[in-house]
């Protein structure tokens, strides 16, 4: 019975894996909606009890892991869970169930060459998910987060990508330093170098020198 249904459990989560791609052409300005209907408070307070009660943390976090799916609904599955997930613990609790899972798909997701949108919107959800201490655990210890964040900020992204991937990258780079394990990861000359690259270019922006950033 045992091996019946482990070869059950197999065909689903290839069944999940499928993404038709009507369902995702659908699917992804729906979840980018979403997102954007989530800057405003009362939106995301009305959203979040439905992404707990309707199951909808657990079909964002399949399609995430969902290796056929197109670049533009990973891409909208990131942004959704970004928005719903900013914030506070009320954000996190639907996903702490999916951790594990929904912590891999991003970082693969962040180094998988998949585009610049998808790229900035896993490290936008990886931000805001670093600031769960459970969530920090999973992305050191156990998803190698700390180097797919550092190869973002010299990544060849194109100005919109960048503008808002690599402030969140350096953001949950703070975060996840607050781990001894993080932090031994960060302290090493080429995340200085990068580190400096960055501010060099951030002084320059606020009028060159050695002005104060």
């Amino acid at each position: 019975a045992g091996d019946g249904e482990a070869a059950e459990s197999s065909d689903d989560a290839a069944a999940a894996s499928a993404v038709p791609a009507a369902a995702a052409a659908e699917l992804a300005p729906l979840l980018h909606l979403l997102a954007r209907c989530c800057a405003h408070e009362k939106v995301l307070e009305a959203a979040r009890p439905l992404a707990a009660s309707e199951g909808a943390a657990d079909r964002l976090v399949r399609l995430l892991g969902s290796e056929g799916a197109p670049a533009p609904l990973h891409a909208a599955a990131a942004a959704a869970v970004a928005a719903l997930a900013q914030g506070g613990a009320k954000g996190k609790a639907p996903f702490v169930a999916h951790a594990p899972q929904l912590c891999a798909s991003l970082v693969r997701l962040i180094g998988g060459g998949t585009g610049d949108r998808v790229v900035e919107q896993a490290v936008t959800a990886v931000g805001n998910l670093s600031t769960h201490g459970g969530f920090r655990k999973e992305l050191v210890l156990k998803q190698a987060a700390v180097p797919a964040l550092i190869a973002v900020l010299s990544a060849k992204l194109g100005p919109a990508a960048r503008a808002v991937a690599v402030p969140n990258a350096l953001a949950a780079l703070h975060n996840l330093a607050l781990l001894p394990e993080a932090a031994e990861a960060l302290a090493t000359e080429k995340v200085a170098e990068v580190l400096l690259a960055h501010l060099a270019v951030a002084q320059a922006a606020a009028g060159g020198g050695g002005s104060a950033v």
